[in-house]
């Protein structure tokens, strides 16, 4: 915790004199360099960073370093390496319960919603891996970051970065788990169409995270995730008929054509066998080798007769 103490003290400081001399240029506005509510929240912010602190006040600490850079067109490589440090330091704190609570007081949903906005991706990872540890079954910050983030992470599935791809599939999932408003956004605004989209030409490793997750979202029906059944029973037949040594794409594949098949027996049935999907004894003896019994039981389960 000292540590932390003291690096943020450093931080402030010199962000306090970046604003006392206002270094304007690329990346701060005469306006922003010129604002002295700004400087004296920020001296404010020192104060309580010094005396004592509490981890609170370090949360805040953190999230006041972020908040004053949100808005900058560009960063220099010193206020990049500034922001990544307070991430981490977020990241840190909000993985207690409490002070992913803090967020919401301290307003710092907002200021974390802002770098899924930013263009450098480093940042808006580190935004979604925050979304994903103060969401994980914490409805006040599901219900906070559903109306304020949700549809952004949304758009990120589109793009070409994977790595981005797996952590907002990562934050969406915590947003949907056990909160119902996140599920119906997502499946309402094209989610499962991206998510299906993103399948082709993935790697495997985002794959994996796409399938999991879909299993999830295939536990209770809904009529956009019923119009994906033939293109998915696609996506995962060509797994099973190409399956070479990555068991857990496999795995996860079959999962969820398990749970589609507990939510719509008939029609992925109906599909299954128009395509022609066979999970043979083979497959499934090179499974049990490395997934749960509970996972072979489930697997067992599958037939198209």
């Amino acid at each position: 915790m000292d540590g932390i103490t003291s690096r943020l003290k450093g931080i402030l400081n010199w962000s306090i004199r970046q604003q006392e001399r206002g270094n304007g240029g690329a990346t701060q506005t005469q306006e922003e360099h010129n604002d002295p509510q700004r400087l004296e929240w920020l001296k404010e912010v020192l104060h309580s960073v010094s005396t004592k602190p509490s981890e609170t006040d370090l949360l805040k600490g953190a999230l006041s370093i972020l908040e004053i850079h949100s808005d900058k067109p560009s960063f220099s490589q010193e206020e990049l390496d500034a922001l990544k440090q307070s991430f981490e330091d977020v990241e840190y704190f909000v993985e207690d319960l409490d002070h992913a609570s803090d967020l919401i007081p301290l307003k710092g949903i907002a200021t974390i919603s802002k770098y899924l906005l930013r263009n450098e991706s480093d940042l808006v990872g580190s935004a979604c891996s925050i979304i994903t540890n103060a969401s994980q079954n914490h409805e006040p910050c599901q219900k906070e970051f559903t109306q304020s983030s949700l549809n952004h992470l949304i758009q990120l599935l589109s793009g070409t970065n994977e790595g981005l791809q797996r952590k907002a599939i990562s934050a969406i999932s915590s947003l949907v788990r056990g909160y119902s408003p996140a599920r119906e956004l997502f499946l309402e605004n094209d989610g499962p169409n991206l998510l299906l989209s993103s399948l082709y030409g993935a790697s495997d490793r985002l794959s994996v995270k796409i399938f999991f997750f879909l299993q999830h979202l295939y536990i209770e029906p809904h009529s956009n995730l019923e119009l994906l059944i033939d293109d998915l029973i696609d996506a995962i037949n060509k797994n099973i008929k190409t399956f070479k040594d990555n068991v857990d794409l496999l795995e996860q594949s079959l999962l969820t054509l398990h749970q589609m098949l507990q939510t719509y027996p008939e029609r992925t049935r109906l599909v299954g066998r128009e395509r022609g999907v066979v999970i043979d004894s083979h497959t499934l003896q090179l499974l049990s080798e490395s997934v749960s019994e509970e996972t072979q039981e489930k697997l067992k389960e599958l037939s198209f007769n």
